[in-house]
């Protein structure tokens, strides 16, 4: 778990304002903090975590009671059947008992959830944080007395208990919540971690005491009641002792006044200079706003990534198998070691023991250290301990009346059994040491006081949901055998740490399971790739490490970099374009392949993409552009969706040229839902295939807008290569002349010969004719919509580009209308390849390449291993004024390629992607882009600033002008 705490930021969303170390920064500049008297703070953490011992101590005393004779004399001893039926293995006791005896456990556990989920976060809020941790020992103590003290005997007493222990574990549920709550807003920033953590020293202490009292009395007769009923002097000294303790200053100031929070805060740092820290609490608390509704929580982006990130660590922190360890240890060990009870206090002592070296680490070594080395350790015993019963250990099935029956009898050597327990007790201690206790501190840590009590209710919560859905989980492995539910304990233990490298580069804490995608911004929309990389840039340096899911990938920002790795294609491949899982949209196209698979589709398609070829569209390419301007552009009009219809024209030119399709003709109809679906379809790239995979394709499987562009783009895709197929058997020896006609040139043969596998199968076509107007459509017209942008921040190069075509003999205005261009006229522009040029540099159509290691290697000291995949940020390069000499580099001058910039580093600028897997068609794009400026100022049109014209970025598949708002002229003179 590694997204930022609050104790580490601000706990505004998005300014940074609190540091580790005692210092606290904020937007107003106040002095540091330092903490120079904390023992009281620590006290008062202290005591407000004895809500753990009733809390530890009910958690480890109900494996216990159940199996002591007072129990079953009260509960099933005439009530359903006589004593030596109630001393049966639990398979043979009466059904109804075993019923009982179950609800014990689970009503338990949903008072627990209810507790947690819902009346903590509303007493939190409305009556303070010592009201909660009031309500939590009031509910135990009624809860618990209702239960021991109601006499046996009875099936509807019974009932009365069942209802106590529901009251009971509401208690708990609150007690949960409540302590590590107090604890993190009392305790100065140096030791959060450590008060926080008090929390779970008191719950193992409760749980290992728990088990020692039940061992001394278990033979009493009144044993399970005297062994419930002990545990209540934490309540009744914590309904004494909170009245004596302070509010925390951060609730007092949001729900009273800073008079109050200033009283509460001396009193807490035992001085009267609290002012810089107050401060700090007014600055945050100010910056946070009102209270969220949990609506607003579950709406709000920041707020549920951190709301999906708390519930994550509650969730692995129960997947790593410590509540069935407890709860069947005794079950375990009493089979493997005939022990069980005496198995039980080593492994709650070693719970409680490891727990208090942690309450030291949290800050010295941080949280996601402890996370990824304690999900290690964890993994290690469990594996050890199974193979361990594997080799030393025989099961032998019970057999009775001639049937086989579930039930296991373990026989093992002592010593595998000791060894056993040894590696089990490793879980434990590494569990204690990290996923124990991080879980209780982040869920307390990691939001904004505004939201924290819900959100903290909400995070608690799911932890008791999955403790009864554990229980459940159990039945369901128990095939697997006791070896097999550790081994898959191990595994999932494994699934929570992160790989670590010595030399990786500097960068963003990741999140646990997400990484970077959401604590960047870039899935949630904040921010785009060139936003994101060039802040990246600025704040950790020309190569950082940025983490997709759980697979950290290091970026390189300079272009030597991009040399190196671009001229070693042997070492480093194309990984799945820029962006991971590509292939789940497209999966048989080419920029999704590799290898061999990439070569054969290359062989088919790069011969359309040659200059020789690509002359040869220039007539239909004005003749777009002639209709572009006729049908969509009028003049003194303000155009507020250009850049959707530039998707229009590229989607027209590409047909032609590509397909030999007339969309045009279609606008009204068919092309106007081919648009608006492929608008739609090409969105969702930067959502699916950023995601985890299966989440991906369970996004895209749901997804019914999507299905339906997809759909009706796959329709046209086959209505095109039917068009083509028809006029291919009409004459089958000619040449193909475009790309539909050489994809279908490839289909025929792989038709006509099944041995020969050079040839594309159907399915590969259609999604090359996807990918063709995908990428035909969407480079271009983005490239089209930056050049419009930055003409309206520039008429003096509009007019620079008309007097060029003037001196040329070119005609301008309406004269120019379907007139022609020939090469060496194209060739001659210089202003415009220089215009053309700047427009790619500052939005090139690739801001980010990606490449995967096919072998270990290092590249400028960054070891990168096989397999990983490492970013290029070409956006990066493209604007770095280490690079770029004349003038600022963020500017657009297109008489930069005039001057000191014409001769640049070949790497500075790289706009289509680089090496051996540049983009097929970026001689046909620039081509495209040239002819298309030149028409426009050839037709007269220019494009006037507005005040809404502001320009940022959009991120689609490609980036594009977010408010692109402008006035079309046209001169018909």
């Amino acid at each position: 778990m590694t997204i930022e705490t609050v104790s580490e930021i601000n706990q505004h969303i998005d300014k940074t304002s609190l540091e580790p170390e005692g210092k606290v920064h904020h937007h107003h500049q106040h002095k540091n903090v330092q903490y120079t008297n904390s023992s009281f703070a620590v006290l008062l953490a202290a005591f407000s975590s004895l809500a753990g011992w009733f809390f530890g101590y009910d958690q480890g005393v109900t494996g216990g009671i159940v199996v002591m004779s007072s129990f079953k004399n009260d509960f099933c001893v005439g009530v359903y059947a006589n004593t030596t039926v109630c001393d049966l293995p639990v398979a043979a006791l009466p059904s109804d008992y075993r019923r009982f005896l179950v609800l014990f456990t689970f009503m338990y556990n949903v008072g627990c959830f209810i507790g947690a989920m819902f009346i903590s976060s509303f007493v939190a809020e409305k009556y303070g944080r010592r009201a909660i941790i009031f309500t939590s020992a009031v509910l135990f103590l009624i809860g618990t007395s209702i239960v021991i003290f109601l006499p046996g005997g009875s099936k509807k007493i019974m009932i009365l208990i069942l209802i106590g222990r529901i009251i009971e574990g509401t208690g708990v549920g609150c007690s949960s919540f409540s302590c590590p709550l107090y604890a993190s807003e009392i305790a100065p920033t140096n030791l959060r971690g450590m008060l926080s953590g008090f929390m779970q020293m008191t719950v193992v202490a409760g749980l290992f005491a728990a088990n020692v009292v039940n061992f001394l009395i278990q033979d009493h007769k009144w044993g399970w009641r005297l062994s419930n009923g002990i545990i209540l002097i934490a309540p009744i000294t914590i309904m004494i002792g909170i009245f004596l303790c302070p509010e925390t200053p951060r609730w007092l100031f949001k729900n009273k006044n800073r008079e109050s929070a200033e009283k509460s805060l001396k009193r807490i740092r035992q001085t009267d200079d609290v002012t810089a820290e107050l401060d700090a609490i007014a600055d945050a608390i100010q910056e946070e706003g009102d209270h969220f509704s949990i609506i607003e929580l579950c709406t709000t982006k920041k707020m549920l990534e951190r709301l999906g990130v708390g519930v994550a660590m509650h969730i692995l922190q129960q997947t790593t198998g410590i509540n069935p360890v407890f709860n069947f240890g005794g079950i375990i060990y009493q089979s493997v070691l005939g022990k069980g009870i005496i198995s039980l206090l080593i492994l709650s002592g070693a719970n409680m023991f490891s727990t208090i070296p942690a309450l030291f680490l949290f800050d010295r070594l941080g949280r996601r250290n402890l996370l990824i080395f304690g999900g290690l350790g964890m993994a290690v015993g469990h594996f050890l301990a199974a193979t361990v019963f594997v080799t030393g250990c025989d099961v032998i099935k019970t057999i009775i009346n001639g049937t086989i029956v579930n039930e296991e009898t373990v026989s093992c050597q002592t010593s595998s059994g000791i060894l056993m327990l040894f590696f089990t007790a490793i879980f434990v201690c590494f569990f204690a040491l990290s996923w124990g206790p991080v879980a209780w501190i982040y869920a307390a840590e990691i939001f904004p006081l505004n939201i924290r009590a819900r959100a903290v209710a909400i995070t608690t919560g799911s932890n008791w949901f999955l403790c009864m859905v554990m229980a459940y989980v159990l039945e369901l492995i128990t095939p697997l055998g006791i070896h097999g539910v550790f081994y898959l304990f191990g595994g999932l233990c494994l699934f929570s740490a992160y790989s670590s490298s010595p030399n990786d580069p500097p960068g963003q804490k990741p999140q646990i399971i997400f990484g970077n995608l959401f604590n960047s911004g870039l899935l949630t929309g904040r921010k785009t790739g060139p936003e994101l990389f060039t802040e990246y840039q600025q704040a950790y340096g020309d190569v950082f490490l940025f983490w997709v899911g759980p697979q950290k990938s290091p970026v390189f920002c300079l272009p030597e970099h991009a040399q190196t790795i671009f001229s070693d294609r042997h070492t480093f491949d194309q990984s799945p374009l820029f962006i991971p899982n590509f292939d789940l949209l497209c999966p048989n196209g080419i920029i999704t392949l590799s290898g061999l698979k990439w070569k054969r589709h290359a062989r088919v398609m790069l011969p359309m993409f040659k200059r020789a070829k690509i002359v040869h569209y220039s007539e239909t390419i004005l003749h777009c552009t002639d209709q572009f301007i006729d049908k969509h552009l009028d003049d003194n009009h303000i155009y507020k969706d250009l850049t959707l219809r530039c998707q229009s024209l590229l989607m027209n030119i590409i047909a032609f040229i590509a397909f030999d399709h007339d969309l045009e003709a279609q606008i009204d109809s068919s092309c106007a839902r081919a648009l608006q679906d492929f608008v739609y379809y090409a969105s969702q790239f930067m959502i699916a295939a950023w995601l985890p995979r299966w989440l991906g394709k369970l996004y895209l499987k749901l997804n019914w807008k999507y299905q339906r562009a997809h759909r009706i783009l796959r329709e046209l895709s086959e209505q095109i290569v039917e068009q083509e197929q028809n006029k291919h058997n009409d004459c089958e020896s000619q040449r193909p002349k475009n790309l539909i006609a050489s994809l279908v040139s490839s289909l025929n043969e792989q038709a006509n010969d099944q041995q020969i596998s050079s040839g594309l199968t159907q399915a590969e076509i259609f999604d090359e004719v996807l990918m063709a107007i995908t990428a035909g459509t969407e480079t271009t017209a983005k490239a089209l919509s930056w050049f419009m942008f930055y003409m309206s921040k520039h008429p003096r190069v509009q007019q620079k580009i008309k007097q060029e075509l003037k001196e040329h003999d070119l005609a301008v205005g309406d004269n120019a209308h379907s007139s022609s261009l020939s090469m060496e006229t194209l060739d001659s522009l210089v202003y415009c390849d220089c215009v053309t040029k700047e427009v790619l540099r500052l939005a090139p159509v690739a801001g980010l390449t990606a490449r995967r290691a096919t072998r270990d290697t290092v590249v400028d000291d960054i070891s990168i291993h096989r397999g990983q995949d490492l970013y290029i940020a070409l956006y990066n390069m493209n604007k770095d004024p280490r690079y770029w000499h004349h003038g600022d580099p963020t500017e657009f001058i297109p008489e930069r390629f005039l001057f000191e910039d014409k001769n640049h580093h070949p790497y500075a600028m790289v706009t289509f992607g680089g090496g051996h897997r540049a983009c097929l068609g970026q001689d046909l794009a620039q081509f495209e882009l040239k002819l298309m400026i030149i028409r426009l100022m050839q037709r007269g049109v220019s494009f006037e600033d507005t005040p809404e014209n502001i320009g940022g970025y959009k991120q689609q598949v490609t980036c594009c002008p977010r408010h692109l708002v402008v006035r079309v002229r046209i001169d018909h003179h």
